[in-house]
């Protein structure tokens, strides 16, 4: 049986023809879409926002099945609509409460589910509710918390995977690091505990895209007079969050540009720092530049909206990257750089040496590192995201300010060279980093993994019950809590009050919350059902009659008699209490 609920929302666009041969059906979770919050220039949420933009713009799947929140799911609507913008290619779009899920895996024919947000959820859903068995794909983010060990890493290897499921990593950087501590949590845990723990699933490398058609080069000189930079300066950009905590430490850079400085008295050298600062570390930067004796040449713009980065990056003459914390796993500014045509000096740290080519778009800047974190090892039990063990790390991590200052210095006496990188660079995330051509890819990994769900057989609930202790019955854990319980032998007959709704006297009192968990057009069915009976009649009886006449499943069914009898709408016969 199935729940009945409101109607999901349909958007329904033009198709061009696709790849798919036949229909083909994604899954996913909305979350909220929001562009950035409190100010930060770039994020997960960017990325998300960023990928589902890209997926109504560029991908074939038939139909795309995202399941809400209920408290979200007019705002889902919305906003999966204003994403569109009516460049929708995807011929079907259907957005879902959650508590439709039970019945959606099922009824949508789902084809795979794709989580953007690496959410493991999909598993236990599966796992519960289908009967066909489809792939699940999870893209991550960040993986170098001290909590994912047990919030992301352990659920991993105790979910439900098959061999056509995968985490898909950012880079290759990325998916070494998620190798290494599903290991290493794999490790720990056996010797523990004596188990045999596997994530089933493949680690894939999929990079983030760039929308190459909002960020490209643009004319310099009337880019910088509307955003109020020097014209006739030769701009060094760092864009991105101004911190030490979880991005990069920028003071190295700052003795580094004082050295270009010194180096180049007649040029009109800036360098121009935008992002979101998190505490205090802005002053920071200011401040020692100040010390180095850079006064005006050093610019901070703070808290600049997200949406006009591309023209930030576009203005630069150079971007740089001194990125030393591994919070990071892909990097998506030096890209963004890379599309609006601006040559890159980064750190070749992570997923850096992935989208950068050393020589060809731009340099990457050696960086060194060794073991030196005994005493830091006993602390992620009590940190866990704080951000202590990223900073504490990253301050050990060396970036080769010789080779910095060198790499810049080619780009600043080299017109030529920093032309033809910024070329190769604009060719560069065309080809490789453009939304097309990453939506491409994760509908190639999809196709393949479907064919290989098509010739596995879905295990049953049974055979692997890992994963039981994450669906628990709380009305048995906390039955405890009420005075006594009701069987379904207990009988009930309408109340007066009751019967004053059935014949329309009054109403049912109702607000938004309690709208989202019970549903009008069952409450009136069961008061009818009441009102028609002579004397009382059994719970289970009216369960029964319910389920068969609207196909509601039967615990849902009981959930509304028991808000009839918590209104007195209903009330029990003395011998129904247990």
């Amino acid at each position: 049986m199935s729940v009945k609920n409101q109607k999901p929302q349909v958007f329904t666009r033009k198709r061009r023809r696709g790849s798919f041969q036949a229909e083909f059906a994604l899954g996913s979770f909305h979350h909220q879409l929001a562009s950035h919050v409190g100010g930060v220039v770039y994020g997960a949420h960017v990325a998300v926002q960023a990928f589902h933009r890209a997926m109504l713009r560029y991908s074939n799947v038939e139909r795309w099945e995202l399941f809400a929140a209920p408290f979200d799911f007019e705002r889902a609507g919305r906003e999966i609509k204003a994403l569109g913008r009516g460049k929708t290619r995807i011929k079907n779009i259907n957005v879902h409460k959650f508590n439709e899920l039970s019945a959606g895996l099922e009824g949508n024919r789902l084809t795979a589910w794709h989580s953007i947000h690496a959410d493991q959820t999909p598993f236990l859903l599966r796992h519960l509710f289908a009967r066909t068995l489809y792939p699940i794909t999870l893209t991550h983010h960040t993986v170098s918390y001290a909590s994912m060990l047990h919030r992301w890493f352990l659920p991993l290897l105790l979910a439900d995977a098959y061999p056509c499921d995968a985490v898909v990593c950012t880079s290759t950087a990325a998916r070494q690091a998620v190798s290494n501590l599903l290991a290493y949590v794999k490790e720990e845990f056996d010797r523990a505990y004596g188990t045999k723990l596997e994530f089933g699933g493949r680690l894939e490398v999929i990079p983030l895209g760039v929308d190459t058609e909002i960020f490209r080069p643009r004319n310099k000189a009337k880019l910088r007079e509307r955003l109020g930079l020097p014209r006739d300066a030769f701009l060094i950009m760092w864009l991105g969050r101004v911190s030490a905590t979880d991005k990069a430490d920028l003071l190295p850079l700052l003795s580094v540009f004082r050295q270009l400085v010194r180096d180049h008295p007649g040029r009109r050298l800036r360098l121009l720092i935008c992002g979101t600062p998190q505490e205090h570390y802005a002053d920071i930067v200011r401040h020692y530049a100040q010390a180095l004796g850079l006064g005006r040449r050093v610019v901070i713009r703070k808290e600049i909206d997200p949406e006009a980065r591309h023209l930030f990056l576009a203005a630069a003459d150079i971007f740089v990257a001194p990125t030393d914390n591994i919070q990071e796993t892909f990097g998506q500014t030096p890209v963004e750089a890379m599309a609006c045509g601006t040559p890159q000096v980064v750190s070749d740290w992570n997923g850096y040496r992935d989208t950068v080519r050393h020589g060809q778009t731009g340099f990457l800047v050696p960086t060194r590192w060794m073991k030196s974190d005994e005493d830091l090892r006993g602390l992620n039990a009590i940190t866990h995201d704080s951000g202590f063990q990223h900073l504490a790390l990253a301050e050990s991590v060396v970036v080769d300010l010789r080779a910095f200052q060198d790499y810049l210095q080619a780009l600043i006496v080299n017109d030529s060279l920093r032309e033809e990188m910024g070329r190769c660079a604009r060719a560069r995330a065309l080809e490789t980093f453009s939304w097309e051509t990453v939506i491409g890819r994760y509908e190639e990994l999809w196709l393949e993994l479907a064919r290989m769900a098509r010739r596995l057989k879905l295990r049953e609930a049974r055979e692997n019950a890992r994963m039981s202790y994450l669906h628990p019955s709380f009305t048995n854990l906390f039955a405890h809590y009420a005075t006594g319980l009701i069987s379904d032998q207990a009988r009930l007959h309408l109340t007066a009050t009751g019967r004053r709704v059935l014949e329309g006297e009054e109403g049912l009192p109702s607000f938004q919350e309690l709208s989202e968990v019970l549903q009008t057009d069952l409450l009136c069915e069961a008061l009818e059902l009441l009102g028609r009976q002579r004397r009382s009649a059994s719970l289970s009886r009216l369960v029964k009659t319910l389920g068969r006449k609207g196909d509601y499943l039967s615990d849902h069914t009981r959930r509304h008699l028991l808000w009839l009898l918590k209104y007195g709408f209903a009330e029990l016969a003395e011998e129904g209490k247990i």
